[in-house]
């Protein structure tokens, strides 16, 4: 098989079962293997996951990852060309990407495309980006993944512009400003992406410390250092909906998280700062937090929660940085 897609969920069952239902009608499906991990979800999303994948040879199921490299506790249903993983608690997306990278490897394939819950795809995006990365191999790049464009789920008008890498941290590009079919950036959403497994593997994978936020720019940041390539297939596109809830404001559209996200941007994004940009990087990352601690005030539905577990995310920061060496950092 050439390609894994990873669907990692968490309390996204409709989403999940629009996204299955279009992936298992591609008319390639021998060469994909199609792997769903939930993330204990309360919803009947791992429910609709195993309805989905039964009817394409997901039938064994199992506990306790009996002769298989599961941890104890996981729910399984394996098949020769899918497989649902049940975490008992939520893990985090990094460290469902790695589970990913690990059932990659294990199997010998190449590629693994990412979907979160929050991601619609639709079209031949899958094929169009397994193209765009066998040309830009062939010209002999050191490819670590292909992204397609990501458009706004909320305003459908929109599109999240990737990014490239600056002295002290990432600064987004205009698609627009390019003529060019596939771009080179340096980072962008992890979901949708297609990833070279001999790309993730030479660093170690995804920060599992992560959690959650952050995961994606940070992996790809370590990639640029390593000598990879991220690419943006402007004729490829993916619907995504980040955030809670969006709204326009006089400066551009407004997005909002659940409250307990801005922890992990919090403590994720200065612990990256510092470490990948240095001091000049960590103090540039204060300056525009602080920044954006007065559009909350302004604009957020929830401002004191937001800086409440802005807060935290500080206070976590700066414990782990006193503590170094205990953790994974």
């Amino acid at each position: 098989m050439d390609l894994l897609i990873l669907i990692v969920t968490f309390n996204g069952a409709a989403t999940l079962h629009k996204n299955l239902t279009h992936l298992l009608g591609m008319q390639w499906l021998e060469r994909v293997f199609f792997m769903v991990i939930d993330n204990a979800s309360s919803d009947n999303s791992a429910d609709i996951a195993h309805l989905c994948l039964k009817d394409n040879s997901c039938n064994i199921s199992l506990k306790n990852g009996d002769n298989l490299s599961f941890s104890s506790g996981d729910a399984i249903c394996v098949g020769n060309q899918t497989l649902l993983l049940q975490f008992p608690e939520n893990r985090g997306v990094a460290a469902a990407y790695n589970r990913g990278i690990l059932e990659a490897s294990v199997r010998g394939i190449q590629w693994m495309m990412i979907l979160d819950q929050d991601t619609e795809i639709s079209g031949d995006v899958v094929s169009g980006l397994m193209a765009a990365a066998e040309r830009l191999n062939h010209k002999g790049y050191r490819v670590a993944g292909v992204a397609p464009v990501s458009v706004n789920g909320f305003f459908p008008e929109h599109i999240y512009h990737p990014y490239v890498l600056g002295n002290r941290g990432l600064r987004m590009v205009n698609l627009f400003d390019y003529h060019e079919s596939v771009v080179l950036i340096d980072s962008t959403i992890t979901s949708g992406t297609l990833y070279n497994i001999k790309a993730l593997q030479d660093i170690n994978g995804f920060n599992d410390a992560y959690f959650i936020d952050f995961v994606d720019h940070e992996c790809h940041i370590r990639l640029k250092k390593r000598g990879w390539q991220i690419w943006c297939d402007r004729n490829s596109e993916i619907v995504h909906y980040i955030g809670n809830l969006q709204k326009k404001i006089p400066n551009g559209i407004w997005v909002e998280h659940s409250p307990f996200r801005y922890f992990f941007m919090v403590r994720n994004m200065l612990e990256a700062h510092f470490r990948l940009f240095g001091l000049k990087g960590g103090l540039s990352f204060i300056k525009m937090m602080l920044g954006h601690m007065l559009l909350v005030l302004k604009y957020a539905e929830q401002p004191f929660k937001i800086m409440a577990n802005s807060a935290k995310g500080v206070f976590a920061f700066l414990r782990e940085k006193a503590n170094a060496g205990k953790g994974k950092y």
